[in-house]
């Protein structure tokens, strides 16, 4: 005899089932990512010549304004305030703010506190400023051969080459401003980092 209740339970049943499927097949799609993010990195680390610390990023700062990233390890691991961070890919991504013995706080460039000496192009030099509305290069005397795509970068002391941060996408100048201002496009822009690497 046909029963409501036990085709609602049997119904029930399916659904679970089914969705306990997409949650595993979910899981085993973010295990394939992260071991491929992994790998990159492990890659990136052995394939460089820089003096670096691998560090896992274990949380983000809750606010909707701030750009602060935590990772795993301290001054116990040789972290130092002021270290530059990079992504797997070498592209800069922000500097160690904090330092506490067992892990240490990363401000991101797109962080509106965020400032920092950059240079653009060949020679020209200015203070990038963080922001949630985009990069900001300011306090540039002279951008007369500057031109959209021109490389931002910093320079290490201990490095023969640059880390690129991003590239010139507008450069603009009010009536009354007496320096121009550069509008950067960020070669990093991933939200989610997992893995973060300090040069040393």
């Amino acid at each position: 005899m046909f029963s409501p209740s036990g085709q609602f339970k049997e119904i029930k049943k399916v659904e679970s089932e089914n969705l306990s499927y997409i949650l595993k097949i979910r899981e085993l799609e973010y295990l394939e990512k992260d071991n491929i993010r992994l790998r990159k990195a492990l890659s990136f680390k052995e394939n460089s010549r820089l003096n670096l610390i691998g560090a896992e990023v274990i949380s983000f700062d809750p606010s909707s304004w701030r750009r602060i990233i935590t990772i795993n390890l301290g001054d116990q691991d040789g972290v130092e305030k002021g270290l530059y961070a990079i992504d797997e890919n070498g592209w800069f991504i922000g500097k160690v703010v904090n330092v506490k013995k067992h892990y240490a706080q990363i401000m991101l460039v797109n962080d509106p506190d965020f400032s920092l000496p950059v240079f653009v192009g060949s020679r020209l030099m200015g203070l990038m400023k963080g922001g949630l509305s985009g990069v900001t290069v300011l306090y540039i005397d002279e951008a007369g051969d500057l031109k959209e795509k021109d490389k931002v970068w910093v320079k290490v002391a201990s490095l023969a080459s640059p880390i690129y941060l991003g590239e010139v996408s507008r450069v603009y100048k009010n009536d009354d401003d007496l320096f121009w201002n550069i509008k950067v496009n960020l070669f990093s822009e991933n939200p989610f980092l997992h893995k973060v690497f300090l040069v040393k």
